[in-house]
């Protein structure tokens, strides 16, 4: 999903709308709010991806003490 966001040329102030528009929808509504409104510059954002979900794992970034091994477990689901 896409959002529609925008800034004044005249003020600076920026907003947003809600993530509920499709690639081809979004296009088209840019297009013609652009017209409408010269003064704001309109532009789409795609929706950020779903956080995954790692509870249950351990992160060994950045730790110098961490040692690889095989596991004879799988990861958590």
């Amino acid at each position: 999903m896409y959002r529609i966001s925008w800034k004044s040329k005249i003020t600076g102030y920026t907003g947003n709308g809600n993530y509920m528009f499709t690639l081809e929808g979004v296009t088209e509504y840019i297009k013609m709010l652009n017209k409408e409104y010269p003064e704001l510059d309109h532009w789409m954002e795609p929706e950020p991806p779903t956080p995954l979900k790692l509870s249950g794992h351990v992160c060994s970034y950045g730790d110098l003490t961490f040692v690889p091994h095989n596991s004879t477990e799988s990861s958590p689901s």
